[in-house]
C-alpha cells in the first residue's frame, strides 16, 4: 500500500480523502478495508484541523498522476 499526505480541511472527514485520493466509487466494504490501514498508519485519533496525515491509496484504482 502506497501513502500520501493530506492537510485536513473543514468538512474533510477521514472516509471522504480516502475516498477523494483514491475512488469515490469505493464499496463500503473496500473503504473500511483502507480505514485499517488509515489506522495502522496514523492511529486511531480524529485528525485536526490542518493536521497532515498519511492516507492509503492502491494506485491500481487511485487519482494519481505518474511522475
Amino acid at each position: 500500500m502506497k501513502y500520501v499526505p493530506h492537510t485536513f480541511a473543514i468538512g474533510d472527514t477521514i472516509e471522504g480523502v480516502i475516498r477523494l485520493h483514491n475512488s469515490h466509487a469505493m464499496s463500503a466494504r473496500a473503504a473500511g478495508v483502507f480505514m485499517a490501514f488509515y489506522n495502522r498508519q496514523n492511529g486511531t485519533t480524529v485528525p485536526l484541523l490542518g493536521q497532515e496525515v498519511q492516507i492509503p491509496v492502491d494506485v491500481r484504482i487511485a487519482k494519481i498522476e505518474p511522475g
